[in-house]
């Protein structure tokens, strides 16, 4: 049993088809070299099983999954726009009018409002993972329990998607009179009782056609750095354009001093 491993990237592997499996039972693999495994195992588009049980790549925190998709442009900006923010909010009153954005995913086939609508909505990610672990060799496998709670802005769960107000205590009586969109396989509200987060990530699109998104993770939690990155960047461009102002005040003055005396 492997309870140390902390990431696996296994982006562009076909792992819901057939495939091959690899074997890498207590071969003292280091994290170093789970790196490297990683990143090739990124170019192979046919494993679908991996065992790398009895091997120390260290345990630094919480396991994240994530998913990767390549050519899949979210910054198409048709596609970008396909979407109605205050439906998103759970507003009862815009459950049933989608925005005109949201066309040709507006409306179903029979004339219903789609709910949630657009082409984001419809696209959905909706492949399944699952990870196993052996304790021993030779006994069962258990499956690992994840957290699918704490993947999404704290923005997005509390602010920006909310469900619609319960009818009689009812989530599927407030879906009521609505199509879910057309490639979903099951309604919304069979999704969670409180706003998917897997559809919250989803919905965040990405600005790059390769990008990789937080899918499950083993103790919860997400990572931050971006979101701090953006803050560092964002303050120390306000400071330096603080800093040039002053600088061109000042000179300025001197500027207009040196002409007087002229």
């Amino acid at each position: 049993m492997n309870q140390t491993l902390t990431e696996l990237d296994l982006g562009l592997n076909d792992l819901g088809g057939p495939g091959a499996s690899a074997m890498l039972d207590s071969c003292g693999l280091t994290a170093k070299a789970g790196e490297d495994l990683s990143s090739i195992l990124g170019t192979n588009q046919t494993l679908s099983e991996l065992y790398v049980t009895n091997n120390a790549l260290e345990d630094t925190g919480p396991v994240y999954l994530y998913y990767e998709l390549s050519n899949f442009y979210q910054n198409n900006w048709r596609y970008g726009v396909s979407r109605d923010d205050v439906q998103l909010s759970g507003l009862a009153s815009a459950l049933r009018h989608p925005a005109n954005e949201c066309a040709p995913y507006q409306l179903s086939v029979t004339g219903l409002p789609v709910a949630p609508c657009g082409a984001i909505a419809n696209s959905l990610f909706n492949d399944s993972f699952t990870l196993w672990y052996q304790r021993r060799p030779g006994e069962r496998y258990v499956e690992v329990p994840l957290d699918r709670t704490a993947i999404a802005w704290w923005t997005d769960y509390h602010v920006k998607f909310r469900n619609p107000p319960l009818v009689n205590g009812s989530l599927k009586l407030a879906f009521s009179g609505t199509a879910p969109p057309p490639n979903w396989h099951r309604p919304v509200y069979k999704l969670s009782p409180d706003p998917n987060q897997d559809f919250l990530v989803w919905m965040r699109t990405a600005a790059l056609p390769t990008f990789r998104k937080l899918n499950i993770s083993w103790m919860g939690g997400k990572n931050p750095f971006l979101g701090i990155a953006y803050l560092v960047v964002g303050s120390l461009c306000i400071l330096v354009g603080f800093v040039m102002l002053v600088v061109y005040i000042r000179y300025q003055d001197q500027d207009d001093d040196d002409n007087d005396d002229e």
